[in-house]
């Protein structure tokens, strides 16, 4: 039995423990192969934020036991007002906690985050390629940088 839950260390010594399997992540090694010096500050800030609030809700929950539903509930309460490309930054964290647990400690894990629904209500719509409106060529060659 899996218990999964955040620890927020100033020192960044201890950021993640799973139940019985202790996995610890040090200032020197990389998370998603991106080197530690290269986060910028106040993103790690924000993620140690947002997944402080992560472990308040679901505190020393069994990992196998988070649902989708629940996930669903959780990000469409703490992302209500924000902007649709912070909604995906906040469930892409999730997915990729839950992803991290996967790898390191519960192999046989099923992601709740892999949801059909949650990705496309957490996707940035697209938007739509812009109209050209006709050319008139004589109007670029009187420009000294034509576009």
């Amino acid at each position: 039995m899996y218990t999964v839950f955040v620890l927020i260390h100033q020192d960044d010594s201890n950021i993640f423990k799973g139940g019985h399997h202790h996995e610890n992540v040090t200032g020197n090694q990389e998370f998603s192969g991106v080197p530690k010096a290269q986060f910028k500050k106040n993103t790690i800030q924000n993620y140690r934020y947002f997944l402080a609030v992560f472990q308040k809700a679901f505190g020393r929950r069994d990992v196998t036991e988070v649902t989708s539903d629940e996930i669903m509930e959780f990000l469409v309460k703490i992302t209500e007002g924000l902007k649709p490309s912070t909604k995906k930054l906040k469930y892409s964290l999730l997915k990729s906690l839950f992803n991290f647990v996967k790898n390191t400690a519960v192999p046989d894990l099923s992601n709740p985050c892999d949801s059909a629904v949650l990705a496309k209500t957490f996707r940035v719509s697209k938007l739509p390629p812009w109209m050209i409106l006709e050319r008139n060529a004589a109007t670029y060659a009187s420009r000294s940088n034509p576009i």
